[in-house]
């Protein structure tokens, strides 16, 4: 019996050399509970263009890295948290198909508005379920995923000593 891999790649545009200051007490459009569509929208279209602009290579790189760790004959389960417009759950589809491997992608967000956006972005996309939760209560057994995405969201959390 081969063991599945885990990873995890993290993204937020401080790795890639941009800071962002997040503001608990002033949530984004995204974290507000019941947002104007028309603002979601075109936050969400921001946050592609972060992607693009602050991913891109590198995050192309390090996806395939871990994806030809991976036992060559499964399908690569994919695990994106916060996952905004699902840009980059339909970018990773693509990239692993590219290299002729299958692959599925379980797009997390807690913001219904948002997956409803997602959904709309991705509608010709296969291979992307989303699922309405919250990073801090994931309900998946270890090793349930291959790879885990988490980009532009790191920044939401405090630090706490020893967590």
């Amino acid at each position: 019996m081969v063991k599945r891999f885990s990873f995890a790649l993290l993204c937020e545009p401080g790795h890639f050399g941009m800071k962002r200051k997040f503001d608990p007490d002033r949530p984004e459009m995204v974290d507000m509970p019941d947002p104007d569509p028309i603002l979601l929208r075109g936050e969400l279209n921001n946050l592609r263009k972060i992607n693009r602009r602050f991913a891109g290579a590198a995050f192309e790189r390090e996806i395939l890295k871990l994806a030809q760790r991976a036992e060559p004959a499964r399908q690569l389960e994919i695990l994106d948290l916060a996952t905004g417009s699902a840009d980059l759950p339909a970018e990773i589809l693509q990239l692993i198909g590219r290299i002729g491997r299958r692959a599925k992608v379980t797009a997390l967000d807690r913001n219904e508005l948002v997956l409803e956006e997602a959904r709309a972005f991705t509608s010709g996309v296969r291979g992307i379920t989303f699922v309405r939760g919250d990073i801090l209560e994931l309900d998946y057994p270890d090793e349930s995923f291959d790879i885990v995405v988490c980009s532009l969201a790191l920044h939401h959390f405090t630090r706490h000593p020893g967590g």
